[in-house]
């Protein structure tokens, strides 16, 4: 995978990966088996099915969303995996976060996503970045 040798070339200390992760929103699905809600902003991950993500990044960003008015969600499962798993075991380890959109039909070729999601997550992209970069 191109993320791992990315990594192993850069070096970086904190990444921030972005991603689509599955909106649970639907049918008969409930409760903490609904992983995601399409409209509730850009999902941060503690943990997925491959990466167990920087808490203090983590908790960093949900403060960033929090005094700047943007939706943010926690992911409610530990499902699906990325490619911070790559980035970060490469080199000595790397600091990784995780902003994903929340996505019917992930992994087809029609994904559905909400716009208003999308511009939440356009929003904290670079508050992460300037928040990260002084670190």
């Amino acid at each position: 995978r191109g993320a791992h040798v990315a990594a192993y070339i850069q070096q970086p200390d904190i990444a921030v990966v972005l991603d689509a992760t599955t909106a649970g929103d639907v049918g008969q699905v409930s409760g903490m088996q609904c992983i995601t809600v399409q409209g509730e902003g850009g999902v941060i991950s503690y943990i997925d099915g491959g990466t167990i993500y920087d808490y203090a990044l983590t908790q960093k960003a949900f403060a960033l969303a929090r005094e700047n008015g943007i939706k943010a969600q926690v992911k409610r499962m530990a499902t699906g995996a990325n490619d911070a798993k790559s980035i970060q075991r490469s080199g000595v380890g790397v600091r990784v976060i995780s902003l994903s959109l929340p996505t019917r039909y992930i992994h087809s070729s029609a994904c559905v996503a909400q716009l208003k999601d999308m511009e939440a997550m356009e929003k904290m992209i670079p508050l992460l970045h300037n928040q990260f970069a002084e670190e």
